[in-house]
């Protein structure tokens, strides 16, 4: 079975000076609707993500929220999964955690995705 880090942002602190901001809470829930399409669309993929999986952990268990704190984790799941996908929430081009994902990105794949349609645009394998 393929796997699939979906990539997201999760702080709210990027440069576009209209686009509505959003908490961490709210960027997860979108995530998690995003993973669930996700899974109907592709019932043959695996896909993890870093904001759906551990936004608990950090909330309930007191660790921050920003993408340092989770890098050598983050980095870790990316060792173990094919492909690298990126989910364009608002503020994902202005991500440091994103940017951080793409240049580690060991799997030779980068896809992205589009928010609310799901579809998926390949930039490179």
């Amino acid at each position: 079975m393929k796997r699939v880090y979906l990539a997201s942002p999760y702080s709210s602190e990027f440069d576009e000076p209209h686009s509505r901001r959003w908490d961490h809470k709210q960027r997860w829930i979108a995530v998690c609707k995003a993973v669930a399409a996700l899974m109907r669309k592709y019932p043959d993929i695996l896909f993890y993500s870093p904001i759906a999986h551990s936004h608990g952990i950090a909330v309930h268990g007191g660790i921050a929220g920003d993408y340092k704190a989770w890098q050598p984790q983050n980095h870790g799941m990316l060792d173990i999964f094919h492909e690298l996908w990126i989910l364009k929430l608002p503020g994902w081009d202005a991500s440091k955690g994103i940017a951080d994902e793409e240049a580690y990105n060991p799997t030779g794949v980068l896809r992205r995705v589009e928010d609310k349609t799901y579809e998926v645009e390949t930039v490179y394998e």
